[in-house]
């Protein structure tokens, strides 16, 4: 999906909300509800999907393409954690 286009603004999202506010000639994006309040009568806003890369084109296009996670944790926490986070944060 990536276009040479430089023009292009891409998002994506892990966790969290981002909204994608789209008017006739323009788009928000806000991880904001209180930005989607204020203007939800000039947009329609839609919250984006999680792990899903968007390219956003100059003329207000939006497409969408799946992203996959190849990251992957082979290391088992320390004694008395539960997790990695739980290892890493204490």
């Amino acid at each position: 999906m990536a276009s040479d286009d430089t023009r292009c603004l891409y998002a994506t999202t892990n966790s969290g909300a981002l909204l994608l506010g789209k008017s006739a000639n323009s788009i928000i994006l806000s991880s904001s509800y209180e930005v989607a309040s204020a203007n939800h009568k000039k947009y329609i806003f839609e919250k984006l999907e999680k792990n899903v890369l968007y390219e956003i084109s100059e003329d207000c296009l939006v497409s969408s393409e799946h992203l996959q996670k190849k990251i992957q944790i082979q290391r088992k926490p320390k004694k008395g954690f539960n997790h990695i986070l739980e290892e890493e944060i204490y």
